[in-house]
């Protein structure tokens, strides 16, 4: 695998990963396989594989399928679909009962339209958050705006540990990204 030679030819070009310069050519697979498994969460591979009958080590396929909203807004898999495409989520119980699912469903892995994927061992769920607030599930490759960090037993009180770093990051004059902590009835949510 390498670039595109249309998109080396952008004059506003960029590489994905400083050990994945620019240039023609293909990217050797002991490049380029470590920094596809970044994009994947630690945590759940086993379930995401067996829920989309692709293997957990295969990290190209795994991608392939719920690769379509990653960090650093790179898309990888199908193309997305012009517009904005979203499954709003009614209410907190609706997104309640999504967020208690999250342990057996990552990323909502295997409904119909979702594509997405963050690293990391937290439970968590990009999410789309339009200007009233309203929350909404991104789905055929519409991209996230948010994400929603439930806090978990078996990580418990990672979500105040995060929010309180983002307050020390800000306190020391670092721009970390605006965050929001709430409280539902199954523990605290970071965003």
């Amino acid at each position: 695998m390498g670039y595109d030679r249309s998109w080396e030819a952008c004059r506003s070009a960029f590489p994905v990963s400083l050990t994945m310069p620019l240039r023609s050519g293909p990217v050797a697979a002991d490049r380029l396989l470590p920094w596809l498994a970044n994009l994947l969460p630690e945590t759940h591979l086993a379930e995401i594989g067996q829920r989309l009958k692709v293997s957990p080590q295969d990290i190209v396929g795994l991608l392939g399928h719920i690769g379509r909203d990653t960090a650093g807004a790179l898309s990888i898999g199908e193309p997305r679909r012009t517009g904005v495409h979203l499954q709003p989520v009614p209410d907190a119980v609706a997104l309640e009962r999504i967020l208690d699912e999250l342990p057996a469903k990552p990323f909502l892995v295997g409904e119909r339209g979702v594509s997405m994927s963050l690293a990391g061992v937290q439970e968590k769920l990009p999410v789309f958050v339009d200007e009233d607030g309203a929350i909404s599930i991104p789905v055929d490759g519409t991209p996230s705006t948010h994400i929603l960090k439930p806090d978990t037993k078996r990580l418990a009180g990672i979500v105040e540990n995060e929010a309180f770093c983002l307050a020390l990051a800000r306190a020391c004059d670092w721009r970390p990204p605006k965050r929001r902590l709430v409280s539902p009835a199954n523990g605290a949510i970071c965003w």
